[in-house]
């Protein structure tokens, strides 16, 4: 079947923002993902350490934070429109390439943990592979939510790009409809888990496969236009729209004498892409990008760092813990963790590469 004239136009479409940008905004995600972590659990603080006036605050800055999810999400959509390569050869050389790297943290930490005393199970080893027990990489459930999401985005995107008002129903309404029920068949805990991440995640990432696919972000500036109040409402946006994932709106189906059924918080699809086009206008603001470079730096290694800062909070972190927050006040406990993640992501990266390009030559 041949291409109509509307999807060739599409499949011509640039990116809105450059590769650049797009490591600034996982710089972004993975900071809101370490401030996540590091503060607005209170249980996770090691003995001693109290913060109480964010602790009052934790209950209203968890959410917003954990906005690094649905960001990341969002990206992995839009970024995979633009590849030329949407063959399941493609998806599993991305799927392995991401495995070798995690799968190289989780040996240094499983040596880091058995040294603390920690004793695994061989079925322990075999689930947290890939990640379907964490008690090492505790964080790092994305790992299995990107294999699966690979995993369908082959399929998923051939039906897609035909018409605006299908799409969204097929990933909003329908998908959500599909993964519900399967969710309702199978009880089995990893299962389970599984099939509620993706109903979860999975519609975000198709919102930025469909951003990408009918240019949302160009239609978003003919809704802004370029005048000096857009700077000054990208930066509302920006500070105060994490803030509306507390309100947490849900898809509920009503049913007569029996409980509602959720399909999941429909305000990510919504407020994701704002925030995205927000920080991308104030950075292309900046004089030559000034200012963004650190974050631009962050997000190049950014995949490192989430798994790096799971070792302060998993089956070693009575070790461990105490280094992060050794220096005590917030702001530098912050700082260094980025600088402990960023330099060890840095040391890593060209050892996991080579193993990537090696793998690349014999697999895939």
């Amino acid at each position: 079947m041949q291409k109509s004239e509307k999807q060739t136009e599409m499949a011509k479409r640039m990116p809105y923002f450059s590769r650049e940008t797009t490591s600034f905004l996982k710089g972004i995600a993975l900071v809101m993902m370490y401030v996540h972590h590091f503060f607005t659990f209170p249980s996770f603080w090691p003995a001693g350490v109290q913060y109480p006036l964010l602790e009052q605050l934790a209950p209203y800055l968890g959410r917003p934070m954990k906005l690094c999810v649905p960001l990341f999400c969002f990206l992995t959509g839009y970024t995979y429109f633009f590849g030329r390569d949407k063959s399941y050869h493609y998806s599993l050389r991305k799927i392995t390439d991401v495995l070798v790297s995690y799968w190289l943290v989780f040996l240094l930490f499983a040596i880091a943990a058995a040294a603390c005393g920690y004793n695994y199970s061989l079925k322990g080893v075999l689930l947290e592979l890939f990640a379907l027990e964490r008690p090492t990489m505790v964080f790092c459930w994305y790992i299995y939510f990107y294999i699966v999401t690979m995993l369908v985005l082959p399929l998923l995107h051939k039906g897609m790009g035909r018409n605006l008002w299908l799409d969204l129903f097929t990933t909003q309404i329908l998908l959500r409809f599909g993964l519900k029920g399967a969710e309702m068949v199978f009880h089995e805990p990893l299962v389970h888990e599984v099939i509620g991440n993706t109903l979860q995640w999975l519609p975000v990432v198709l919102t930025g496969y469909l951003f990408a696919c009918y240019g949302g972000f160009e239609k978003l500036d003919d809704i802004f236009p370029h005048h000096p109040g857009k700077m000054f409402l990208c930066i509302l946006i920006f500070l105060l729209v994490p803030f509306g994932r507390n309100i947490e709106p849900v898809l509920v189906l009503p049913f007569a004498g029996h409980p509602a059924i959720s399909l999941g918080n429909v305000l990510d699809v919504l407020i994701t892409p704002l925030f995205v086009f927000a920080a991308v206008q104030l950075q292309q603001a900046l004089p030559n990008g000034k200012g963004s470079g650190v974050f631009a730096w962050i997000g190049k290694y950014s995949m490192y760092m989430w798994y790096l800062h799971c070792i302060f909070f998993n089956n070693a972190q009575d070790f461990f813990k105490p280094i992060l927050y050794a220096p005590r006040f917030p702001v530098l406990v912050l700082l260094w963790g980025l600088v402990l993640g960023g330099t060890l992501a840095w040391l890593l990266d060209k050892p996991a590469s080579r193993i990537n390009t090696l793998k690349s030559k014999i697999m895939f």
